[in-house]
């Protein structure tokens, strides 16, 4: 399978939503993604996607890491996940920034970002939000 990355745009946003809602996510409003993220294809078809959060300071943030729930070779799934953050760690080393930081409560993911030269720095933690 030949995967390639493409940056996200607008009108993925259809695709990404069905697959938050086809694995009971949260669906993630697309007015506060950031511009910066990718889609991961296999032969042309979409397979996982994420984004890089930038901040003001050295750290970034890998977030809204979802892939397709369609049936898919695990190895082929793999490779793209892999691809995938390897992919947003390079554009946030390309940015500056020192560190790159993801919180999940997956633990398949929480491994691959371990994988991936990620370190846990904590666990059993709640994240809050305010609107403003």
């Amino acid at each position: 399978m030949k995967f390639e990355t493409h940056l996200y745009s607008p009108k993925d946003f259809c695709l990404l939503e069905s697959w938050w809602k086809a694995k009971n996510f949260p669906v993630a409003d697309p007015e506060l993604l950031p511009p910066t993220g990718f889609i991961v294809t296999g032969d042309s078809v979409p397979i996982c996607a994420g984004f890089l959060f930038k901040t003001d300071a050295k750290i970034a943030i890998l977030n809204h890491v979802v892939a397709s729930s369609s049936p898919m070779d695990k190895e082929d799934r793999n490779k793209a996940m892999n691809l995938l953050i390897s992919r947003v760690i390079l554009e946030a080393r390309r940015g500056g920034f020192k560190i790159l930081s993801a919180a999940c409560n997956i633990d398949r993911l929480g491994k691959r970002y371990e994988s991936l030269g990620f370190v846990k720095t904590d666990s059993d933690e709640s994240h809050y939000g305010r609107v403003l």
